[in-house]
C-alpha cells in the first residue's frame, strides 16, 4: 500500500467501500454454497449411505449423531442469517451513502 493510504488513518473498508462490499458478497455466496448447501448435502448423503451401519449401533448413538448433525446445521443457518443481515446493512449504507453507524 502507498504511504498516503497508510497515513490517512482510515481502515481498508473506509478507504475502498466498493471493494469491501464486493468482498462481502463473495463471502456471503461462498458461505452459502460451501457451508449451507455443501455441508448439509454431505451430511445427509453420509447419514443416508451409512444408514445400514448406523442401524446396528445402540439407539443413544444414533440419537447423538442426528442431534449433533442437526445442531451443527442450525448453527450454519444461524451464522448465515447474521452474515446476510450484515451484508444487507452494508449494502443499504452504500446505496444511501449513510455513513452514520447505529449502535445496538
Amino acid at each position: 500500500m502507498s504511504k498516503a493510504i497508510m497515513s490517512s488513518g482510515k481502515t481498508f473498508a473506509e478507504e475502498f467501500p466498493l471493494v469491501n462490499l464486493i468482498n462481502g458478497l463473495f463471502f456471503l455466496v461462498s458461505f452459502f454454497v460451501l457451508r449451507l448447501i455443501g455441508f448439509t448435502f454431505i451430511g445427509y448423503y453420509t447419514i443416508w449411505h451409512l444408514r445400514p451401519i448406523l442401524m446396528t449401533l445402540p439407539t443413544h448413538f444414533i440419537i447423538s449423531i442426528h442431534l449433533n448433525f442437526s445442531a451443527t446445521c442450525a448453527m450454519q443457518f444461524y451464522w448465515f442469517e447474521k452474515i446476510l443481515r450484515g451484508f444487507y446493512k452494508k449494502l443499504m449504507e452504500a446505496i444511501r451513502g449513510d455513513k452514520t453507524k447505529k449502535l445496538k
